[in-house]
């Protein structure tokens, strides 16, 4: 038990009711009767805690308060267990408090944010908010990457015993390069315990990559396969791939929304500070466990190029030939999710908040794909001449999971950091396939593929608060 001489707060707190007002405090006073038993001597012991609690205070010179005070009786002595006092004024407003630090079970002082939308400085002071304010911006960059390579295939051979060998040769690849984000932050403050924030981002990445190879000898011949309802064409001779080489660049912009908010708000009680004037985490301050719900757009254009040149001695001197395939692929993607993330934050002895957060999230992405396919080849002595197109499209979808966790530190209205995610089905990822046509010549459809994997995002990002 502690002794009332040990709760200076509380009595600040009850000195305040003595006070000059111009309106009439609202006091209520109950209180909760508790019966337990003592593990060694097993008797009954009474538990009485009397709550007294007091709402808008406003002293005549226009400060406005609330008080709320547990006063707990076990019948060996009194203990002041809880309490806090909320003051607002000209100046802001303050939260002084002396309780165990959780708010789940606690009733909201008036004006009081905390959660999705809190702030503390280094002085303790919380930033309030009007029911919709701006919250402040923060930008990433970084790099993105994806962790499995995919795969283009082309062209067409034979086996020896006359059966089709498709695709004859292939590239490897992995989509990597550039990510940048842009959020806005909102603060929704409805009255309820804890303020919702709303965030609107928008997206940039450019990402590539590319392959090649050199001096693959075809014996059984090399087919060119066509698009749409043009057939391919197959060279029956032995063919030398001289060169081939393969390049993707995708390039994509989007944004979305997205809601957090608290569940639960935990503010540890008031430490003893460390004689270390420097420490990267030393008081944990505030402890926000939030529930996420968003939807997300991606608007990406994705390009191809495959060419190859080849020689086929059998045409004589000029036998060599340019084979060039152009593809464009047109994404549109919308995803919902929903998730859980939780917040902690700490001040150092200099006044430096150091935050970090972990989050989770679970969604289902629908992704639809158009593509312009080009088929142009030429050469042979002028025996072989090439160029169709075609259009067509597929549509599909696919769950998505993404985990992230970052880390910033922060002084005044700006802090920066960096942040480290993992998502999967979010970019949709192209498997395509070009068909070569039958014996008797019908044409074959080029079939699309959308497939999900696994890509990382690394890096740095920046927040200003207004």
């Amino acid at each position: 038990m502690k002794d009332l001489k040990q709760g200076p707060l509380a009595l600040l707190a009850l000195h305040a009711l003595a006070v000059p007002v111009h309106a009439d405090p609202v006091i209520a006073n109950y209180a909760v009767t508790t019966i337990a038993t003592d593990e060694i001597e097993r008797r009954p012991i009474r538990d009485i805690r009397k709550i007294l609690e007091s709402r808008e205070l406003t002293t005549d010179n226009g400060l406005t308060f609330s008080v709320d005070v547990a006063l707990e009786d076990s019948g060996t002595g009194d203990e002041i267990d809880e309490s806090f006092m909320f003051l607002r004024g000209d100046f802001g407003s303050i939260l002084i408090d002396s309780e165990d630090g959780s708010f789940s079970n606690v009733p909201r002082p008036a004006g009081f944010t905390a959660g999705g939308c809190a702030r503390r400085d280094e002085g303790g002071e919380f930033r309030i908010g009007s029911a919709f304010r701006f919250d402040g911006v923060a930008l990433k960059a970084g790099y993105l990457g994806f962790t499995g390579d995919s795969q283009r295939s082309a062209l067409a051979t034979e086996d020896g015993g006359g059966n089709l060998v498709n695709p004859a040769v292939g590239f490897d690849y992995s989509l990597k390069g550039l990510y940048t984000n842009a959020r806005f932050n909102y603060c929704i403050d409805t009255g309820r315990l804890f303020p919702t924030r709303l965030g609107a981002s928008f997206n940039y990445s450019d990402l590539g990559a590319d392959d090649s190879f050199r001096d693959v000898m075809l014996p059984f011949g090399l087919g060119i396969t066509g698009v749409g309802e043009m057939p391919g064409v197959f060279i029956n001779a032995p063919t030398d791939i001289l060169d081939g080489n393969f390049s993707i660049d995708r390039a994509s912009f989007g944004g979305g929304l997205e809601i957090v908010h608290p569940f639960g708000v935990r503010i540890p009680p008031d430490l003893a500070r460390s004689s270390r004037a420097i420490a990267l985490l030393q008081d944990e301050v505030l402890r926000v466990n939030s529930v996420i719900v968003g939807l997300n757009f991606d608007l990406a254009d994705q390009d191809e190029r495959t060419w190859f040149m080849t020689d086929t001695p059998a045409f004589g001197a000029n036998s060599m030939s340019d084979v060039r395939y152009e593809t464009s692929f047109d994404i549109r993607t919308v995803g919902v999710y929903a998730g859980l993330q939780q917040e902690r934050h700490y001040v150092n002895g200099n006044g430096v908040t150091t935050s970090g957060f972990l989050r989770a999230t679970v969604g289902y992405a629908f992704h639809d794909v158009e593509a312009y396919d080009r088929v142009w080849a030429n050469g042979l002595s002028g025996a072989l001449n090439i160029n169709q197109s075609n259009r067509f499209s597929d549509s599909d979808g696919m769950e998505t999971v993404e985990l992230a966790v970052g880390l910033n530190r922060s002084k005044g209205n700006l802090s920066g950091g960096f942040t480290l995610a993992a998502n999967y089905g979010g970019f949709a990822l192209i498997d395509y396939v070009r068909s070569d046509s039958t014996g008797d010549g019908t044409a074959l459809d080029p079939e699309i593929g959308i497939d999900g994997d696994w890509s990382v995002w690394f890096g740095a990002s920046m927040r200003l608060n207004f």
